[in-house]
């Protein structure tokens, strides 16, 4: 079993359906607070949307290549049998796109960390100008991710 499918089976196996199964368990039986923090952020929550799920899963970078392979897994298995898969195709691009926000706001942050430091040296009219122009190429990322999406499914029906 490859490592995605082991994190994925994870998650389902033990934090959501293995009682007493914690992530402070998982931390004492040795896994890293790196995948202790996938998991956490592909565990489902009471309540929870699976949109919502899929945009927090987005937030960290290990948790978003497992949701990724889980939901092109799921996307091959309803297709096999026949089945509409258009809640797996939507889900993968709202991934991309939430992945591609909190890429973005990562480094909006670390821009106005460098903003801060430097603005004593006079440099901070540059690292804005820098930073304005991540924004437009994120923002056009965005833009033409949501007009792939809307034309794939327009013409997908």
């Amino acid at each position: 079993m490859n490592a995605r499918k082991l994190v994925d089976e994870a998650r389902k196996d033990v934090v959501e359906k293995a009682p007493g199964w914690t992530s402070e368990r998982l931390l004492d039986s040795g896994f890293s607070p790196e995948v202790v923090a996938a998991v956490e952020s592909l565990t489902h929550r009471t309540g929870e949307t699976k949109d919502a799920l899929t945009i927090r899963a987005a937030s960290n970078a290990l948790a978003a290549v497992v949701k990724r392979a889980d939901l092109l897994d799921n996307l091959s298995q309803v297709e096999r049998q026949g089945k509409d898969g258009t809640q797996y195709r939507r889900r993968l691009v709202l991934l991309d796109a939430a992945a591609a926000y909190d890429g973005h706001r990562a480094e909006s942050e670390s821009a106005d960390r460098k903003i801060a430091a430097s603005s004593a040296r006079g440099e901070a009219g540059e690292i804005r100008r820098e930073a304005a122009d991540r924004v437009a190429k994120r923002l056009a990322l965005l833009l033409g991710m949501a007009a792939a999406a809307l034309i794939y499914l327009v013409l997908r029906f």
